[in-house]
């Protein structure tokens, strides 16, 4: 899977110079997951690390579509046991950026999730799948002409259960935070 993303940005990067002026956007946020679902909870204590890679293609005036995805996961072992579990985020949604100055602007957005996860507790491995809808809202600040900063909040949720490794029923989703930098271009 890393080595999917890298070549992803790789190809991206190399394709720059090809692509419409002022068109695109790529940024890398990290988040913090904070789960309703007192299950994913007791799993991942009170948040889970949720780094997450997006693309945005405006298609009219302050209009995008956009594409993600991200991921989070936790090793653990006790009793001499041990499990890591890996939950995988795919998302696409479209959105609004209102520019209010040269600065800042506010990016809205709406889409759906898809989620993956992978479990192993010893040598029995476990996989299942979950979809469900998103809402983000970003504040963006320029540092330069196309370089920014942003903080995001946002909510995610499933519409249905996933069966993890301990045979737990996790809800996926939840509120999300997080800060992160990018690029127009």
């Amino acid at each position: 899977m890393k080595k999917v993303i890298f070549l992803l940005i790789i190809s991206l990067l190399v394709s720059i110079p090809t692509f419409p002026k002022d068109k695109f956007t790529i940024s890398l946020v990290d988040n913090i997951l904070l789960s309703f679902d007192k299950d994913f909870r007791e799993i991942y204590a009170n948040g889970a690390f949720f780094p997450e890679l997006k693309i945005e293609y405006r298609i009219y005036k302050n209009f995008f579509i956009y594409s993600a995805f991200g991921f989070h996961k936790k090793e653990t072992e006790i009793l001499s046991i041990h499990s890591k579990s890996k939950h995988s985020i795919f998302s696409f949604g479209g959105g609004y950026n209102w520019k209010t100055s040269d600065k800042f602007s506010y990016k809205g957005g709406f889409g759906f999730f898809y989620i993956l996860y992978n479990g192993k507790i010893q040598n029995n491995k476990a996989t299942d799948s979950g979809f469900g809808f998103r809402i983000d809202l970003d504040i963006v600040y320029y540092i330069s002409k196309s370089f920014f900063a942003k903080a995001s909040i946002g909510y995610l949720c499933a519409f249905n259960e996933i069966n993890d490794i301990n045979n737990i029923l996790i809800t996926p989703g939840g509120f999300k935070l997080g800060l992160g930098l990018g690029v127009d271009f």
